[in-house]
């Protein structure tokens, strides 16, 4: 990866400058600010970012289902950037389980009328 298609991707991924996405991942900002200069971009960086981008584009999509479809009761918006995956759709099967659990109950009240 050289240094114009590092800058195109940290664009993508939404970072205003190469300090921010050293802050993310703890690196030295200057040397984040030297890859593609005087130094090579790691070969990690570019998967890093392909799939960092991915995951964002995940959440916008959630978020559009959650805010346009009324699929969701609530949303997930505590959602944050060290948010894993396993963990969203944990909350997703805790909320679905809430819902199922308060129908049951909802029928059964009913039941005894």
């Amino acid at each position: 990866m050289d240094k114009q298609e590092f800058d195109k991707l940290l664009k993508i991924g939404g970072f205003k400058t190469k300090k921010e996405f050293a802050n993310l991942l703890n690196l030295n900002p200057k040397s984040v600010n030297n890859w593609g200069v005087s130094q090579n971009i790691p070969y990690w960086v570019k998967s890093w970012l392909k799939n960092y981008i991915a995951l964002q584009e995940c959440r916008e999509l959630l978020e559009n289902c959650e805010r346009d479809s009324g699929f969701y009761d609530e949303p997930l918006s505590d959602i944050t950037e060290k948010t894993t995956n396993e963990e969203i759709v944990e909350e997703w099967h805790k909320r679905e389980f809430e819902k199922v659990w308060k129908a049951i109950e909802e029928l059964q009240k009913e039941k005894k009328k």
